[in-house]
Parts: C-alpha cells; sequence; structure tokens
C-alpha cells in the first residue's frame, strides 16, 4: 500500500474528544471527586426477584438524604447510581413501562435526584452497555420475550443490537437536561421539574 504524505504533523496537538468540550461538562471539570453507590440486585444479600429486593430496600430504611450526606462528609460534587450494572442484575430503581428487566414501583432514582440537589449536588446515572453478563449467577436478568412481546417483534436482549435499543431510550427519558458524562455509558442528570422514573413511563414507546 503507498503511503501517502500530508505534511508535518503537529504531534504537540492532542486530540480532544469533542464532548469533554462541551459546557454542559463544566461540573464535571470543576468537581473535586464524587460518590459512587454500586448497588442492586446482586448486592448483598442477592436477590433474583425485583418486588423481593424493593420491598428489602425500602423495609431495611432506604433514605437518599443519607448517601447525600456521605456526599458531602467526602466534599463530592455528584454521586454516581450504579445499578443498572452488567454484574450487579441491570436492575432500574425507577417506574418504567418498558419491560426487560427489573424496575421498580418506587422511585428511588427520583427520590436521591431530588435530595441531592436540595443541597447543590448532582447525580449521574450510570446504564451499562454490556448484555454479557445477563445471566450472571446462572439467573437469567434480562427479559427478551417481555420485551419482545412489548415491540411487536423478537428482540434478543442478551446481544449488543438487541439490548442498545431500551437501554438509549431508557437513557432519553428521564429528565430533559440529562448529559452525556466523561464515560460513554454515563448520564449526568439534573432535574428541575418532575420526577425521572414518571417521566420514563408516560414516554415508554421504546
Amino acid at each position: 500500500m503507498e503511503a501517502r504524505n500530508s505534511g508535518p504533523e503537529n504531534c504537540a496537538s492532542a486530540v480532544r474528544p469533542r464532548d469533554l468540550d462541551n459546557p454542559r461538562q463544566d461540573f464535571l471539570r470543576n468537581s473535586v471527586g464524587g460518590l459512587f453507590l454500586h448497588w442492586g440486585l446482586r448486592s448483598a444479600p442477592a436477590h433474583t426477584s425485583c418486588t423481593a429486593w424493593e420491598k428489602d430496600v425500602t423495609s431495611g430504611g432506604w433514605t437518599p438524604d443519607y448517601w447525600v450526606n456521605e456526599a458531602k462528609k467526602l466534599h463530592t460534587q455528584y454521586l454516581v447510581l450504579a445499578t443498572f450494572h452488567s454484574r450487579l442484575g441491570y436492575a432500574r430503581p425507577w417506574p418504567s413501562k418498558i419491560p426487560g428487566s427489573c424496575s421498580t414501583e418506587r422511585d428511588f432514582l427520583g427520590e436521591l435526584i431530588t435530595a441531592a440537589k436540595a443541597k447543590g449536588m448532582k447525580v449521574i446515572l450510570y446504564m451499562t452497555d454490556d448484555p454479557k453478563w445477563h445471566d450472571e449467577g446462572g439467573h437469567e436478568w434480562l427479559d427478551s420475550a417481555a420485551y419482545s412481546a412489548y415491540k411487536g417483534k423478537n428482540v434478543d436482549l442478551t446481544t449488543r443490537d438487541g439490548f442498545s435499543a431500551p437501554l438509549n431510550r431508557e437513557r432519553s427519558m428521564p429528565v430533559k437536561t440529562c448529559v452525556a458524562s466523561v464515560a460513554r455509558m454515563s448520564i449526568a442528570c439534573d432535574v428541575f421539574a418532575g420526577q425521572p422514573g414518571r417521566s420514563a413511563a408516560r414516554k415508554s414507546d421504546a
């Protein structure tokens, strides 16, 4: 193959992803750090029932103010909720009419965002784009049949192509001001009105 010389290269100029320069990312660039909450169906004690998980979290005394206050103690500016994690059971801790994985009736995400906003903090919602661990622990965490019935066509959520459609729809639904974070699979959310789960439920036409 013939090499073409397009002129001298400026090796000192680093190529920067365009989104890193987006003004929407200013708060991330100016932040000292964030508190990551890796919490899902497979967190100890592990659950395979979404209903049982929600019941135990509620009866266990979940309060978003506790985590916001802990984040404040660490002098962080945001919290990252990582429940829709590839190895934690793909749980969505907010109400949604889109089937396919665990979705709670209680809006834990909305409560966390509201509590964080009251203290001048932001919430980043981590949503993995990897269905590889769909049967982690010998349990199937993704319900392709339910989502296929919802869509009226066959969709295999255990594949990248099948997994991306409902995931992208849920990413776009929660709040109007969600912006891409430094990680490709993250969303930074700043809610000004309403609750994210209820917005998703009203527009669940993925």
